[in-house]
């Protein structure tokens, strides 16, 4: 097991790995130390879980068994410990995403991660994204053309994973991970508890609408997305509750306040640039979010968005 802790002042609890993406952050300049933790890996009868002391992981299967389909999804179920969280996609201000590097398996091939919808943190000016308490993390597996001249030879899953998990301080913590598959192909850790994980997490899942178009336009200081309905369905979400989550770093500051507002048939999004963007972007992606759906008789809370950026000096 690899890891290692860094305390920092409080408020700028995961400033320091903004090293790893180029965007330094001005609260840098922070005292930090090295502090040593007991890490154990703890063997189930079901599915590996390694448990920490801050952040415990399960590989969960969505099947029982494996099948002819072409894709079988697992999920990677993180449970937090109460007031430490770890990261999104894109982890704002400061942190770093959750990695998975699997590998290779005779059977099956990993896709990218499936992220849910993640919460927004503030604290003394700095504004991650990220999750607390549980989370699960969606990989579709594809499954391969397999060799039907001869007995197929299960192998189990396995992976080297590391994640940042953060309250006060920030500790980098990486494992290796099992999801055990039989002779007969069956999958351990499948149960009630795994298909709940799995359908919450796909239920939180953003999804692209047909309903909505974008438009986003960028002056060397600001964006602004223009929202506009292409559908009867398309329905308008109260503005108070919604945020844009930038799939991407260097896009926008994210301290930042987001005025979102109607402005008549159209939903506007301006969002102040990241001191750190030296030129337009070509597209801009991410998810605008609230607690309303934007289609009728559909629960899509979270739209993704993609859009090319239209740069207007004027």
């Amino acid at each position: 097991m690899k890891y290692k802790s860094i305390r920092m002042a409080a408020g700028a609890s995961v400033a320091l790995f903004l090293v790893s993406t180029a965007l330094v952050h001005p609260a840098v300049a922070l005292k930090q130390k090295t502090e040593s933790l007991s890490v154990r890996a703890v063997h189930t009868g079901k599915a590996e879980v390694v448990d920490e002391q801050h952040v415990s992981v399960t590989l969960i299967p969505e099947v029982s068994k494996m099948t002819d389909s072409d894709t079988v999804m697992v999920g990677v179920h993180m449970k937090i410990r109460e007031g430490w969280h770890v990261y999104w996609r894109n982890p704002g201000d400061s942190g770093l995403p959750t990695r998975i590097s699997w590998d290779d398996h005779p059977l099956l091939e990993p896709g990218e991660i499936k992220w849910p919808q993640p919460a927004r943190f503030d604290e003394d000016g700095v504004t991650t994204y990220g999750y607390s308490n549980h989370v699960t993390l969606l990989v579709p597996m594809h499954v391969k053309e397999r060799d039907r001249s001869g007995e197929t030879h299960y192998e189990h899953l396995e992976a080297d994973m590391n994640w940042l998990v953060c309250k006060d301080i920030c500790i980098s913590e990486s494992d290796r991970i099992t999801l055990e598959i039989d002779g007969s192909g069956n999958f351990s850790g499948f149960d009630d508890d795994a298909r709940k994980y799995i359908r919450k997490a796909e239920e939180s899942l953003p999804s692209l609408s047909k309903a909505w178009s974008a438009k986003t336009r960028f002056d060397g200081a600001e964006f602004v997305i223009t929202l506009s309905p292409e559908q009867n369905d398309a329905r308008f979400p109260d503005t108070d509750e919604l945020y844009f989550f930038p799939y991407e770093q260097g896009r926008i500051d994210h301290s930042s306040p987001q005025d979102i507002s109607r402005e008549g048939d159209k939903l506007k999004i301006r969002m102040k640039a990241s001191r750190y963007l030296s030129s337009a972007p070509d597209t801009i992606r991410g998810v605008v979010s609230g607690m309303q759906s934007w289609v009728r008789d559909a629960d899509i809370k979270s739209m993704e968005i993609q859009s090319d950026v239209i740069e207007s000096l004027d």
